[in-house]
């Protein structure tokens, strides 16, 4: 009796731990495909977008990109500020990405954007890897790693809203 007892609380312990990991949402980048979402939430944010920022949008399922003028990154919008996309300035957005691009060190390893909106407001960000030379040893005796044979140097943020 006591073993079926410990059976039956380890299926139900297993259950509840399945159910916490899907039920947490992840905000991912263009290639994972993952975006924070309210399982409740069913309905399309209404959008305008602006006629001069149609070429720069695109759709793929439920997710939105927008194609930086001058580099042409695809950088993902969050669903939640899609409804704000009238407020982005196409002039403004390629001054900042003209600025951002204009500070990443020749010796990066890689780059990237990303664009948010709070408070009515749009701001464009930049993330540069940059190689730490010569490198470190981590306390655990590691020679590759953040902060170890690189860093990452956050650049922004830089409004682009009207």
């Amino acid at each position: 009796m006591k073993k079926a007892i410990a059976w039956v609380l380890a299926l139900v312990l297993v259950v509840l731990a399945a159910g916490c990991g899907n039920a947490s949402g992840s905000r991912g980048t263009e290639g994972s495909g993952a975006e924070t979402r309210d399982p409740d939430d069913s309905s399309e944010p209404t959008v305008a977008v602006p006629e001069e920022l149609a070429e720069y949008l695109t759709q793929n399922g439920d997710y939105w990109f927008l194609t930086l003028p001058v580099s042409g990154q695809r950088v993902s919008i969050a669903r939640n500020d899609r409804r704000l996309i009238d407020k982005i300035d196409l002039g403004l957005l390629r001054e900042a990405e003209e600025t951002l691009l204009a500070k990443i060190p020749s010796n990066e390893q890689g780059h990237s954007f990303s664009v948010a909106a709070g408070s009515g407001q749009w701001v464009l960000y930049g993330e540069v890897i940059v190689p730490i030379n010569p490198p470190r040893v981590g306390e655990d005796g590691m020679t590759s790693g953040c902060g170890i044979d690189h860093d990452h140097v956050y650049l922004g943020p830089v409004t682009i809203s009207k």
